[in-house]
């Protein structure tokens, strides 16, 4: 991929502001995989982060669909809502992506200290029809300056008949 972004699973890359971070994380028990966090983002709401994995054996990759798994983080020490995320085959790497939602809205110019692990890895494969557990998990962190200049709020909208819009928020994730 292009200046080292990530090609599946996000449209973070397009955006100046994030991280080219590209940190391996720690691994126990991982049978040879290599889980690097390669671009990471936050727009004050959620923390944006792009993974690949490398080192998988050729009967890990056989007719894989993709690799699933949970990930556990915290912000400021505080534990954030579990998450569950995936990894699609590109070639012998595997790409995806994950939002973790924040405890509590920061504003432009943090600091986001950012802790997480990855555990509870799972095969899928056979067109996602059959599934086996991996041993293994994954941790690392990464310290990140929110920006939220891409958030939007529109709070003067028309009434369209029945419909009464109030309010529009946008930010990188969702319309609101």
């Amino acid at each position: 991929s292009d200046l080292g972004k990530t090609t599946l699973g996000t449209y973070m890359g397009t955006y100046d502001q994030v991280a080219l971070v590209n940190s391996t994380a720690t691994g126990e028990d991982t049978h040879g995989l290599s889980l690097t966090l390669n671009e990471a983002y936050s727009d004050g709401k959620y923390a944006h982060l792009t993974f690949s994995l490398e080192g998988a054996s050729q009967e890990t990759l056989g007719d894989l669909y993709y690799l699933g798994g949970k990930i556990t983080a915290s912000a400021e020490g505080e534990s954030l809502e579990e998450s569950h995320f995936s990894l699609f085959p590109e070639d012998e790497t595997l790409l995806g992506a994950v939002s973790l939602p924040l405890n509590r809205s920061l504003e432009e110019g943090d600091t986001l200290d950012l802790h997480y692990e990855i555990s509870d890895l799972v095969r899928y494969y056979d067109n996602g029809g059959a599934w086996e557990t991996l041993s293994g998990s994954f941790a690392g962190s990464v310290t990140l300056t929110v920006d939220t200049s891409h958030n939007r709020i529109l709070d003067s909208l028309e009434n369209l008949g029945d419909v009464e819009i109030t309010r529009v928020e946008v930010d990188r994730r969702s319309v609101v």
